[in-house]
């Protein structure tokens, strides 16, 4: 038994480090295809432009800050993105919470024939309310076929204009 618990440990340990491993590796390649790219815009800009040596090494420190500037934004983006799922499912539970304590409340000050009143017709909102969002969603998705309809025909007839032009 033992020996299954430490052979089971070994093999989370060694999935953790070939994980780390992974992402190190996918930083350097990112790293690595960064530079490359940089390199690449110099050449480019010194063909182009006749930059001399000490204009290059000032294009490549713009270039290098550009970069980890737009790396910071994309960064800051993706943290306020998963703060905003993270607000919005907080705020559907307040929400949630906040109906359930409310129908208690109606439901203490309605008698017993009334709270079987109040039940279905709470049923019947929630109906309605449902079949508005079929509704809705009905109506995405055939406009959304309808669109797929036009790029077709479209793509069609460029196709043909393409044949009837050679």
């Amino acid at each position: 038994m033992k020996q299954l618990v430490i052979i089971g440990i070994c093999l989370l340990m060694s999935t953790n480090i070939y994980a780390q491993k992974q992402e190190r590796q996918t930083g350097k390649m990112q790293a690595d295809r960064q530079q490359e790219m940089r390199e690449q815009r110099v050449s480019e800009l010194t063909e182009a432009l006749d930059l001399s040596a000490s204009q290059q090494e000032e294009l490549r420190e713009l270039l290098s800050r550009r970069q980890e500037a737009r790396a910071e934004t994309r960064q800051e983006v993706r943290e306020q993105r998963e703060q905003m799922r993270e607000n919005r499912q907080e705020r559907r539970e307040e929400m949630m919470e906040e109906n359930q304590a409310f129908q208690a409340e109606v439901r203490a000050i309605l008698s017993t024939e009334q709270q079987k009143k109040w039940d279905l017709h709470r049923q019947q909102k929630q109906a309605e309310m449902q079949e508005r969002r079929d509704d809705r969603t009905e109506f995405r998705e055939d406009k959304k076929a309808e669109n797929q309809q036009k790029r077709k025909k479209q793509q069609k007839r460029k196709k043909k204009k393409q044949q009837d032009d050679n």
